[in-house]
Order: C-alpha cells, then structure tokens, then sequence
C-alpha cells in the first residue's frame, strides 16, 4: 500500500511538471524567431520581444537618450546594451507600444491582459511561488523524492526595467512585463520576477516606464 502510493504520488507530480510542452514557435516582423511555451491552453513566448516595427510595418521610435524618456507621451522602445547577454535579453518599451492599434506582437498574438497573466500564474502554482518557474533555471531533484522541477521553460531573464524618468533600474535583480490592461489614466499593469524571490508581484506602473513584453498566441 506504502509502495502504491508513493507511486501514485509520483505519476502525479510528473503530470503537474509536465503539463507543459513546446509550442511551434514564431517569427517578428524583423525576422527575430522566437521559442514558444504551451501551459494548457495558452501558448506564450519563451523570450522577451525585441522587435522594431509593429506588424504592419510601421517603426518604432527608438531613443538613444534617456533624458528624453520621462517626458514622451507616444511609442518608444530601448536597446538594452550590455553585450555578455545582448542576444538574450529582450528590448524594453513604454506602454504607448502595448496600447497600438498597429499591434507589436507578430501575426496572431498579443500582449496579454491582466487576466491572462493570472491565468498563467495560477496554472503555476499562484503568485507566492509562481516566480521561480518562470525563471531561467536549472531543474532541481530530491534523491528518490520529486521535490520539483524549477523551471517551466517561460524562461525569464533578469533585464531590468527603465523608470518612467528614464533611470535603468536592477539589471540582474528584477524583470517586468507590461500587460495590456490599462489600471487608471496613467499607469497600466505589469507582472514581475525577482532574481531574490520566489513569487511573481503584480503591480501598477507609469506607463512611461520602459518594461519588457511576453506574447501570447490568439486563442482560436
């Protein structure tokens, strides 16, 4: 009886861990390609968004200096610049980005609202451990005991973020992402991971900030 249910125990932990998989993947309009994540029902993008243009074509505003960011009230985005992890790290944007009509995900996806990031978070396990899945991690076993697995391949880096007053904040301690739900006229909602931390905080933010972005597949 012992015997079975360990077992039982086991076979189901692994269906929790594994209740993820590989999704087919995707292209931005400037060629970048992108690794994809299925958690049930939603398909979301394994690596922050460094795209240049919106889906139609248009450009978006790129700003060199960031003395000039605390005060646009339109699209812009940021290169991050640190060259040990440039290829990895996704670009930072304002919110003006996530409210366009002219859409900065590819084709077919969006950035997702309020609701569809706690959709996430909750299949995670909820917002006090959630964070530690989503971050880049390796897997951690206990000899015999299937502790759990940290890491639901979301992949999240540790970029930093922008400050609406155009500081660049916790390179390597914090990441944020923007969601497209609007919270009062100037500032918008956002979900975040800290390096420290094993919990994904839900917060609002001016929407001049410069924060990274997730896409997440139109559902059919």
């Amino acid at each position: 009886m012992k015997f079975f249910s360990f077992f039982l125990f086991a076979c189901c932990t692994i269906c929790v861990v594994y209740s993820q998989h590989a999704g087919k993947g995707a292209k931005d309009i400037d060629g970048h390609r992108y690794k994809t994540v299925v958690f049930a029902k939603q398909e979301w993008f394994a690596q922050d968004l460094k795209v240049t243009h919106y889906s139609n074509g248009d450009e978006i505003a790129t700003i060199d200096s960031l003395k000039h960011w605390e005060n646009l009230v339109s699209s812009a985005y940021f290169k991050i610049h640190d060259e040990k992890e440039e290829e990895e790290f996704g670009y930072l944007y304002n919110w003006y980005v996530v409210n366009d009509s002219r859409n900065v995900c590819p084709r077919g996806w969006h950035v997702p609202s309020d609701a569809e990031w706690t959709i996430l978070i909750n299949f995670l396990g909820g917002s006090t451990k959630a964070g530690e899945l989503l971050k880049k991690r390796n897997y951690n076993f206990a000899f015999l005991y299937i502790k759990k697995v940290i890491r639901s391949n979301f992949n999240a880096v540790i970029s930093g973020y922008l400050g609406f007053d155009g500081e660049f904040c916790d390179l390597h301690e914090k990441s944020s992402w923007w969601t497209m739900t609007e919270n009062v006229s100037n500032t918008a909602w956002n979900r975040s991971v800290s390096k420290s931390d094993i919990g994904v905080y839900r917060d609002d933010e001016i929407k001049q900030a410069g924060l990274s972005i997730r896409c997440l597949k139109n559902l059919k």
